[in-house]
């Protein structure tokens, strides 16, 4: 029995062991921590200067798979960044990982290259030395190498805050280059011009009654019934094989003349002659006739410009139509500008929107309708003239815009919310802030865009609440938003300040300081002690750009925070306040830790506070040498006669770096660079010149 029990169960002990060893170096290989190793070095140039580009981004990133059924697990393990220095050098480090086998492999995927104005770089093979290839300044360029920048940076923002800050810069920068880059007019080969003289019959007459007059009459026909005698003024005509490669007011301008050439606008017939040449084969001559009829404002030609602004083939002449009616202020006018609507013309279209929002008629509900349609539209064009027309007729198609909120086609949910948010109705809040909260990323941007337009609590709620949940560009531009929407979301965002995602408190502060909340400075200032050094880094900077005095204790607490970023701004910070921090300053000049009082020290250098000269002299003796360096820097940089005894004995020291600051600081003093480090002859100098700096006369 004892045998039988041997042979059957004894086995089974090493199996279970050796099962359970197995899991525990699977388990500590598959969660092994990363740790740097080796860096990469490298220089970054133009292509074809060769020159060094600073403040160049370059990401690494690292990708993890395991195999796990049914299908293997992919994701993101580590990503490092860094910027290019003033040299176009730069290092990254790299990571070390333990693979396991089979089961989980890491791997470094291409590196990204990026800087605005330069073309975006995917390196597969490491290199010492990149070369960017410059691009123009031109919007389409620009956009297509930043949206290749994007797609390449599958990054969280967190771990990527150089690379976002400059794409998020460029974005701005395109706007910008978006809005002044106008489409060039196409040009065509230029055709001989035949302009000739031509005087219309100086007794050519005719009654108001006149064919044209009642519409019966075609064009290139003269009236039937002359009289009146009113006579023609003589003028040029284009003529009839042209090109028109400009537009048609600088060729009727320059070839016929203005509208005053071509009769009397004083004249209370006027208007009748200019009604007669709206029926000219000249386009031109029809524009200046349109042009003049405009100035004139008679109620007998409204008909004619009605006709003109709806059936002219020349959108020129449209054009200058609706104007002229839309100026006249006649509600006889509203069905034509309604028609107008539909014009082919963007540009005509858009004029007649416009001439169409300065009535305060009923009958303009008739023309949202198909505006409503023309938002489903392909053509982005003409979204954006519906969008437009429906922003001038205002009011009348809220209710219509409401309904569109929730149409299924995106792009009508997104034009209908922006025209809304212009049109500024309170009735739109609440069904835009119904469309903030949906699963659809472009209208929710719409949404919360149009709701940064109306000062109200509820809206203001609702777009702080948005911080929870959005993503992408809406996350990027909400921060603005709420700016945009001013104190009334000042209650709601001050919860914000503290919550546990760093972007959501930077944004947070950053409504305080654009609104300019009387709690802004203390904001701040709990900030400088945030636990993310992104938040503390922020702060800093932004307190630099105040100036206000009533940082400078925590911006001198500041330089003992551990990210050295943050340090270099606090005193930088602390330098812009100026004379105002030179007493805490001299004060820290006697703090136990030497690392303060250099600070303390430079900071003074770049005040220039002519106080601050007697408490750096006695800072001279410190025991430190870098304490000493920035005394003697210190005093340079404030020019004081009183230190340049104190300065000659300096050249005396042992420290080297102190004889060549000291030296340095002399001739800025004293502007004599002709004795370097001798202070035998900087003694001999200034016993002979001692007096006269002593009373202000410098030699």
């Amino acid at each position: 029995m004892s045998c039988h029990r041997f042979i059957h169960e004894k086995p089974h002990r090493p199996f279970f062991g050796s099962l359970i060893l197995f899991c525990v170096i699977y388990v500590s290989l598959s969660c092994s921590t990363i740790t740097e190793a080796q860096a990469w070095m490298g220089k970054v140039v133009e292509k074809d200067t060769e020159k060094p580009i600073e403040g160049v981004v370059i990401v690494r990133s690292w990708h993890e798979i395991i195999a796990l059924p049914p299908h293997p697990y992919s994701g993101m393990l580590a990503v490092k960044e860094t910027l290019t220095d003033k040299n176009g050098r730069f290092m990254i480090l790299a990571k070390f990982y333990i693979p396991v086998p089979i089961l989980r492999q890491v791997e470094e995927r291409s590196t990204a290259i990026y800087k605005p104005g330069y073309k975006f770089l995917n390196l597969y093979k490491k290199r010492y030395t990149v070369e960017m290839e410059k691009i123009p300044t031109m919007y389409e360029t620009r956009k297509r190498e930043l949206d290749s920048a994007e797609d390449n940076s599958y990054f969280h923002s967190d771990e990527t805050r150089l690379l976002y800050r400059i794409i998020d810069r460029e974005r701005d920068f395109i706007e910008v280059l978006k809005s002044s880059e106008k489409p060039r007019p196409k040009t065509r080969p230029a055709i001989p011009r035949r302009v000739h003289p031509r005087k219309r019959e100086s007794g050519s007459e005719f009654s108001s009654g006149i064919a044209v007059m009642k519409g019966e009459g075609t064009r290139n026909k003269e009236p039937k019934n002359p009289g009146n005698g009113i006579k023609k003024p003589s003028y040029l005509l284009i003529g009839t094989h042209i090109e028109f490669t400009q537009s048609l007011a600088e060729i009727a301008a320059r070839d016929i003349g203005t509208p005053e050439s071509l009769v009397d606008l004083k004249d209370p017939d006027a208007a009748m002659v200019l009604i007669y040449d709206l029926s000219d084969e000249k386009p031109a001559l029809r524009y200046l006739a349109v042009s003049a009829l405009r100035k004139i404002k008679d109620p007998v030609s409204l008909p004619h410009l009605i006709k003109a602004a709806t059936s002219d083939d020349h959108p020129s002449v449209r054009l200058e139509a609706v104007r002229a009616i839309g100026e006249m202020g006649d509600p006889a006018a509203v069905p034509a500008l309604i028609a107008a609507l539909r014009d082919k013309n963007l540009e005509v279209s858009c004029e007649a929107a416009t001439a169409l929002g300065k009535f305060d008629d009923p009958r303009e509900i008739y023309a949202v309708e198909p505006l409503i349609e023309d938002l489903h539209a392909k053509n982005p064009n003409i979204r954006s003239k519906a969008e437009y027309a429906l922003l001038q007729i205002g009011v009348p198609a809220v209710d219509l815009l409401i309904k569109a909120l929730r149409d299924k086609d995106g792009n009508v949910r997104k034009s209908a919310a922006l025209a809304l948010g212009k049109i500024g109705d309170p009735r739109a809040v609440d069904p835009l802030i119904e469309l903030l909260n949906s699963n659809d990323e472009d209208s929710s941007w719409a949404a919360a865009m149009a709701l940064s337009n109306f000062k109200e609590k509820r809206a203001a709620i609702a777009l702080v609440n948005a911080m929870d949940f959005s993503r992408g560009y809406l996350r990027q531009r909400l921060g603005n938003f709420l700016c945009r929407i001013g104190p009334v979301a000042a209650e709601p965002m001050t919860a914000k300040l503290h919550d546990k995602d760093s972007r959501v408190r930077i944004d947070a502060l950053n409504y305080f300081i654009c609104v300019n909340d009387k709690r802004r400075n203390a904001f701040l200032i709990d900030a400088l002690r945030d636990e993310n050094s992104w938040i503390r880094e922020y702060a800093a900077g932004k307190i630099a750009a105040l100036k206000d005095p009533e940082f400078t204790d925590a911006l001198i607490s500041a330089w003992n925070d551990k990210d050295s970023e943050v340090r270099n701004r606090a005193a930088s910070a602390l330098a812009l306040i100026g004379p105002a921090a030179t007493g805490k300053l001299l004060a820290t000049l006697g703090d136990r830790d030497p690392y303060f009082r250099w600070r303390a020290a430079v900071c003074l250098g770049k005040i220039r506070d002519p106080e601050a000269v007697d408490s750096l002299l006695v800072l001279l003796n410190d025991e430190v040498s870098a304490v000493k360096w920035s005394a003697v820097y210190a005093l340079g940089e404030i020019g004081d006669h009183r230190a340049i005894e104190p300065l000659i004995a300096m050249l005396g020291d042992s420290d080297a770096g102190i004889r060549k600051q000291a030296a340095q600081a002399l001739v800025q003093i004293t502007e004599q660079q002709m004795f370097g480090q001798d202070k035998l002859k900087w003694l001999k100098w200034w016993e002979q010149n001692k007096e006269s700096f002593m009373e202000g006369k410098q030699p």
